[in-house]
C-alpha cells in the first residue's frame, strides 16, 4: 500500500465499519490478483516478446484502483458475505 491508500482506507474504514474493512483489503487483493493475472502480465509479457526481450519484468500495479471498487462491493454486498462466509465456516 503507498502513502494515498491509506487515507482512502481509512475513509472506507469509517463508512464501513472494522469487519468490513478487513473484507475490503482481501476483496481489493482478490480483484487486482485476477486483472493483474488476466490483463496486465499477459499484455506485458506480449509486448516484451514482441519487442524482442529475451527477459519480462512485471510491471507495478497501484493498489488504490481496486481499493475504490472493493469499498463499494463491500457496502454494498459485505454483510452478506461475512454472513455466508461464517456459514460455511461453522
Amino acid at each position: 500500500m503507498g502513502e494515498g491508500d491509506a487515507p482512502l482506507m481509512a475513509m472506507i474504514g469509517a463508512m464501513v465499519g472494522v469487519e468490513q474493512s478487513f473484507l475490503t483489503v482481501f476483496v481489493a487483493a482478490g480483484i487486482g490478483a485476477g486483472v493483474f493475472l488476466l490483463f496486465v502480465a499477459p499484455i506485458g509479457w506480449l509486448r516484451s516478446r514482441a519487442r524482442g526481450e529475451k527477459e519480462y519484468e512485471l510491471p507495478l500495479v497501484p493498489f488504490g484502483v481496486f481499493l475504490a471498487p472493493a469499498g463499494i462491493v463491500t457496502l454494498l454486498f459485505g454483510e452478506a458475505i461475512i454472513a455466508r462466509y461464517f456459514s460455511l465456516v461453522a
